[in-house]
């Protein structure tokens, strides 16, 4: 149970960091057209992230 604490704050941690990246840049910088992947890339960790620490608390028991 601790480890699926650990890996769910990890992806929550690494979907907000990247996301934010994303949302910080300014469209003027975009030349790839991959800033809308990466930033549902982000989100989508944000999600796993969530979802592992709600199953983690979830099992935890009293």
């Amino acid at each position: 149970m601790p480890l699926l604490v650990y890996v769910g704050s990890l992806l929550l941690l690494a979907g907000l960091v990247l996301a934010g990246r994303v949302l910080r840049r300014s469209p003027q910088d975009e030349s790839t057209g991959a800033h809308g992947l990466v930033l549902a890339l982000g989100l989508s960790l944000v999600a796993w992230g969530a979802i592992a620490l709600v199953v983690a608390l979830a099992t935890a028991g009293p």
